[in-house]
């Protein structure tokens, strides 16, 4: 079976101050879905450079992986994504608050003696 391939997000650094030029550009490659080996060869930089870089990254945003420093990075700000990519993303959002179809209607419960005495010892329960 292949293995599935996405379209890489298009990241920018928020806070251009938070950490040094190189950093910052190993740190946003990274959070658009790049390898270590992609970009070393890209920014012209061993493996290990950016291994480095990015073990300095996790220190500074105390994450224990390379993922979770880029969910840090995102929860923080320090990352957002390009202008198209988010004006994209609001018309979706404004586009998935309207509704397509009719309202479904909720079927009424239909209570047995069996049930009712269930829902009953639930709710005393909680209240204890």
């Amino acid at each position: 079976m292949a293995r599935k391939t996405y379209q890489r997000l298009e990241v920018e650094l928020a806070m251009k101050d938070a950490m040094p030029k190189r950093r910052a550009e190993v740190f946003v490659r990274a959070a658009s879905g790049m390898s270590a080996a992609e970009i070393a060869a890209q920014m012209g930089i061993s493996e290990r450079t950016v291994e480095w870089h990015m073990d300095e990254i996790k220190g500074q945003l105390c994450a224990l992986n390379v993922k979770d420093a880029i969910s840090q990075g995102w929860m923080h700000g320090l990352l957002k994504a390009k202008t198209a990519i988010r004006a994209c993303a609001l018309v979706l959002a404004l586009f998935s608050t309207y509704q397509i179809g009719p309202a479904r209607t909720v079927r009424p419960v239909r209570t047995t003696a069996r049930t009712a005495v269930y829902m009953r010892l639930v709710r005393s329960e909680a209240a204890a």
